[in-house]
């Protein structure tokens, strides 16, 4: 566009005009995936600002998400299950009823994000001991749920859990009290690790962890550990070398002396 002059006192003044108002028209184009390059179907576009044609984003529809609940024991019971995005998720989403009759159950509007999978409270020494997204393993994992399809999530739930116990002492053979203990999971199975899976020993140094699903561990016992360093990866790869492997297996108890 051609600028305007003005001019004042002999001075001359260039003011750019503004730009014109964007005229009503037409938009076309594909949206396509990021990663396979694939065409979106029912993907939304927005445009954001009356004249801004450049800045448009895509977001995909919500999705439902469907499953089946296999209750490995024979042992039947009412459950919700929930997908997070984030630990402390407060807008996590919750299947839309109980299972019914065939414990099948659904998820509605589920956005496009990474997600962790978990169910409402279980009976005492019930446990998740599978997870499954369109045939993945999901069990303590963080998955994506890309928004193109509707996904297929199953469980399956077991028992009895184990328990873990045990004494936590110094290198002079004193129990060490107030000490904090975590059990951690394989590496790749941590993206649901919570309050559930940490103690604190007495002052006599006793511990139990109660409730624990069948499967490899190393325990961690420290007598200093920052509030939630268990939820850091780099700060448990630093330490994790000093904690003791275990096995836990179904209905079974680990006695366990730690120093």
């Amino acid at each position: 566009m051609k600028p305007a002059l003005l001019v004042f006192l002999g001075v001359l003044l260039v003011q750019q005009q503004p730009p014109p108002a964007a005229l009503p028209g037409r938009i076309a184009g594909t949206v396509r995936n990021a990663e396979t390059g694939a065409p979106l179907k029912d993907a939304q576009v927005t445009i954001d600002g009356p004249h801004d044609l450049t800045a448009i984003t895509t977001t995909q529809r919500p999705v439902t998400v469907k499953g089946q609940v296999t209750f490995k024991t024979g042992e039947r019971y009412p459950l919700n299950v929930f997908l997070q995005s984030t630990a402390s998720d407060a807008r996590a989403r919750n299947s839309d009823w109980w299972l019914n009759e065939d414990n099948v159950f659904s998820i509605s509007l589920v956005t496009e994000g990474r997600y962790t999978v978990g169910t409402s409270s279980l009976p005492e020494g019930q446990y998740l001991a599978a997870a499954t997204y369109n045939n993945v393993d999901v069990l303590g994992r963080r998955f994506p749920i890309r928004g193109a399809t509707d996904g297929r999530l199953d469980l399956v739930l077991d028992g009895p859990t184990g328990k873990l116990y045990g004494v936590v002492v110094d290198a002079k053979s004193e129990p060490v009290g107030s000490a904090t203990v975590v059990l951690l999971p394989p590496v790749d199975r941590r993206d649901t690790l919570d309050s559930s899976f940490v103690a604190r020993t007495d002052q006599t140094g006793r511990f139990t962890i109660n409730r624990v699903a069948p499967g490899e561990y190393t325990v961690l016992a420290l007598e200093v550990m920052p509030q939630y360093a268990y939820k850091n990866a780099d700060w448990i790869k630093n330490h994790e070398t000093r904690g003791v492997h275990v096995t836990v297996r179904k209905g079974e108890c680990w006695n366990l002396c730690s120093g």
